[in-house]
């Protein structure tokens, strides 16, 4: 792709790539200094195509002076105000300056990643000898400006908005937002209406998708911003632990191995008091001196940070850790870097792993890591959150495409306990710098299209089978990567686009969200259609409430050939002049094509290039589909000049024709009310309901010996629905409080992170057990004195 952008044959691509442009990332600030961001007398200060100079600013910190920037990074900017004050900073985040210097390596990570320069050495001697890389960013030649909304890698929204504010003043080509999002089953946060106007201000927004992994996880699912998730590549890091006689290998960065020394299982070594079950976690302060020191420990994962598990090791005296999956964990392994050597094996090495250390005089070796080739790549990383979203009523497909996010080595900020310019890191906050960096070399090449347009063409052109190794395999559906794995070259010519605007989006959120104060969704009330989210422009297509049936009567008749159509406008950029393009469909998830059919209209049509075609797409619901079970597929337009445009497609039937959402009454004026509404059954025989009234909350309270408190909810068998929830009304001051909720085998964590103390998760038919709520207040340095919750159980009601 680099050589396709290339000004002349004699230049090399790697000297152009990105050249000209700008991508702003939001996130932890950078590294001054790093050769990722070191600028030559190449360098110059980009001129932009919209006929001006680019103009940011370099803001003067701590030990920052506004001469720290370069024209490699152009600017940078930090934002607190959000967070309280100067002394807030320094209290409660001690490592950090009040400067756009990168404290937690993060944004250092992302940056370069995206747009850091080509060529940049690893030393040798700091992973080994047998490790030697060099590094580069998606788009080498593009400038960076950093906006440094997060601290210790929390932020607050008042500072991220200040941060997009400030991009969209700049005008910045792209921006990457590696930052996970509260964003639940609403577009209409504030986070996100942000970034609809940094869209409609000609900004590609590139998001990360979450590091939840299970379905419907998936955050940041704006329709206006590129939703990533992550996947691996061919390149494994291992290192091996032998004990006993026996060897297991796993996953590890390790520069330097340990041993033989002492093994021991982290319970056997838990202090006097201790509670077993965190002490077998390595949470902090709970395993004793005495039994850990020189020693290597064995802990299981889950729960906290696994980064978090190897300093705990070290503060108690530990010299290396092996982490061991659990049946109830995922079963992916991750190099980490770690405070001690360490590897992290997976579950089928616990049982034997665990027996070999508690065996007197137990005694192990972790080697250094070493590099292996050639795996079956791309697979989905296991921590990569899964759709479908809950957002818009699931009338969205997302994530929107996949990336590499596993085992990523790229910049890092200065640490003392590993080396200080570079770092292996796993998640989604790396795929999506990737798909920013090859953003960025898109709108270089194509400098009139839309953020829209550059959008659909990395997804229309994405790949969905394994390309090294096992290669041909079809590696997920579109609930794990969206289109697909993103295929730069590809990208370049997708053949067809499909567009979208700020008045298409506003359109859409009158579809799925409307508000009484939504004064523009009037224009709905004269022309349905265009609110309809099913038309909604996108290069994908959810239909999560699809009917075989549809009569507005308690009784059925299946009616074989009942459709749900529904349009899109695509634009020709085919290379050539004029194109014919074809359709066909497909169907890839077990015997949907014994349900399903679709059908485009106009099946073939010709369009010359940069005009626009209205198409008629109508799928087909057969007799005899299954209720609830999404069925996926594919519509393909090839061209007669070889271009190629996929859309991915999941469709759920559902046996409600319609069904309100919710229902509101309210007791304020008269202690009993009634209501009535109406729904439509997509079956034939008797419905049979049950009734349920208003379920009052269970109040938990706690008191707080520091910022963070864990209360206990237990949640009975049965139950359609779920709320766990913080009211400001409890706390005095409106306090910054955040919420994790923890399931029964402490395998998936929801949170709510929104301003203030209102917080709430919902949670959809929840498995029966205790479960964990932490409670962490947030940007504050005083205790809250008395922790409460409120948890409401609402019954399955048919």
């Amino acid at each position: 792709m680099w050589d396709r952008l290339r000004p002349s044959p004699a230049t090399l691509g790697t000297a152009s790539a990105g050249e000209g442009m700008v991508v702003g990332i939001i996130d932890t600030g950078y590294s001054p200094g790093h050769p990722s961001f070191a600028a030559d007398a190449s360098y110059s200060n980009p001129t932009r195509r919209r006929a001006k100079t680019f103009n940011t600013t370099c803001q003067e910190g701590q030990g920052f002076p506004t001469s720290t920037c370069n024209l490699k990074v152009i600017g940078c900017k930090f934002f607190y105000r959000g967070m309280g004050n100067e002394s807030t900073i320094a209290t409660n985040y001690p490592n950090e300056t009040l400067s756009c210097s990168d404290a937690a390596g993060h944004g250092s990570h992302t940056a370069s990643t995206a747009a850091g320069n080509w060529g940049v050495a690893v030393p040798g001697d700091k992973y080994g000898p047998q490790w030697t890389a060099k590094l580069s960013g998606a788009a080498p030649r593009a400038r960076i400006v950093s906006y440094k909304a997060l601290w210790g890698g929390s932020g607050t929204a008042a500072d991220i908005i200040a941060a997009l504010e400030a991009a969209v003043q700049d005008g910045v080509d792209v921006i990457n937002y590696s930052v996970g999002s509260s964003q639940g089953e609403s577009l209409r946060d504030i986070i996100s209406e942000a970034f609809m106007q940094a869209a409609r201000a000609g900004i590609l927004c590139v998001a990360s998708a979450g590091n939840d992994g299970d379905t419907g996880t998936v955050t940041n699912s704006m329709p206006w911003a590129v939703t990533v998730a992550a996947s691996t590549h061919d390149r494994t890091l291992s290192a091996r632990f032998s004990v006993s006689g026996s060897d297991f290998v796993g996953a590890s960065v390790n520069r330097k191995g340990v041993g033989p020394a002492p093994a021991v299982l982290a319970v056997a070594a838990a202090k006097e008091g201790a509670n077993l079950t965190e002490a077998n976690l390595c949470y902090a302060n709970t395993l004793n001196p005495a039994l850990v020191t020189g020693k290597i420990v064995i802990c299981d994962r889950g729960i906290i940070p696994r980064v978090d598990k190897s300093k705990n090791v070290a503060a108690a005296g530990g010299v290396g850790m092996v982490m061991l999956n659990t049946p109830d964990t995922p079963d992916n392994t991750v190099a980490d870097t770690h405070s001690v050597p360490s590897v992290h094996l997976k579950a089928a090495y616990r049982d034997p792993v665990r027996q070999l250390a508690s065996q007197p005089d137990a005694s192990g070796v972790i080697t250094e890591f070493f590099p292996a080739y050639g795996n079956t790549a791309p697979q989905i990383a296991a921590f990569s959150s899964r759709g479908p979203t809950r957002a818009a009523g699931g009338r969205l497909l997302k994530p929107d495409i996949t990336a590499p996010g596993q085992d990523i080595l790229a910049a890092w900020a200065p640490r003392q306990d590993f080396n200080p310019n570079f770092a292996i890191v796993s998640g989604t906050s790396m795929s999506s710098p990737h798909v920013a960096g090859i953003a960025v070399l898109l709108r270089q090449r194509f400098p009139r299209w839309s953020p829209m347009a550059i959008k659909s063409a990395m997804m229309t052109s994405a790949y969905q089978t394994t390309r090294t190794g096992n290669t041909g395999q079809v590696f997920g559906d579109p609930f794990d990567f969206g289109s697909g794995h993103v295929d730069p070259l590809k990208a370049l010519n997708p053949g067809l686009v499909f567009d979208s605007n700020f008045e298409d989006w506003q359109n859409f959120l009158c579809g799925v969200e409307r508000k009484p104060e939504d004064t523009w969704c009037s224009v709905c009330d004269v022309s349905p259609a265009k609110c309809n989210p099913d038309n909604f422009n996108a290069p994908s297509i959810s239909l999560p409430d699809l009917q075989p049936g549809l009569k507005r009567s308690f009784t059925r008749v299946v009616q074989p050939g009942l459709k749900r159509s529904f349009t899109r406008v695509v634009q020709n950029v085919e290379l050539g002049r004029n194109a014919t393009f074809t359709a066909s469909v497909s169907f890839n998830s077990g015997n949907a094509s014994a349900y399903l059919s679709a059908e485009v209209s106009p099946a073939t049509f010709t369009v010359n290039r940069g005009r626009i075609k209205t198409l008629t797409i109508s799928i087909t619901v057969k007799p005899g589909a299954p209720f609830g079970t999404y069925m996926f597929g594919a519509i393909t337009w090839t061209s007669n000049l070889g271009s190629t445009a996929r859309i991915p497609l999941a469709v759920k039937t559902v046996p409600f024709a319609t069904v309100p959402a919710s229902v509101t009454l309210s007791t304020a004026q008269q202690p009993s009310v009634s209501g009535r509404y109406s729904v439509t059954a997509a079956f034939s025989g008797t419905l049979e309901l049950t009734a349920y009234g208003a379920v009052p909350a269970v109040v938990v309270t706690g008191t707080a010996s520091d910022k963070s408190s864990f209360l206990g909810f237990s949640v009975p068998e049965g139950l359609a629905y779920a709320r766990f929830a913080l009211f400001a009304q409890d706390y005095s001051g409106n306090p910054e409080l955040d919420l994790f909720v923890f399931n029964p085998t402490l395998t998936a964590v929801w949170q709510s992170a929104q301003p203030g103390s209102d917080e709430a998760v919902l949670m959809r038919n929840p498995s029966p057990g205790q479960y964990i709520l932490q409670v962490y207040a947030n940007y504050s340095s005083t205790a809250i004195p008395e922790l409460k919750a409120r948890l409401s159980l609402h019954p399955i009601c048919i």
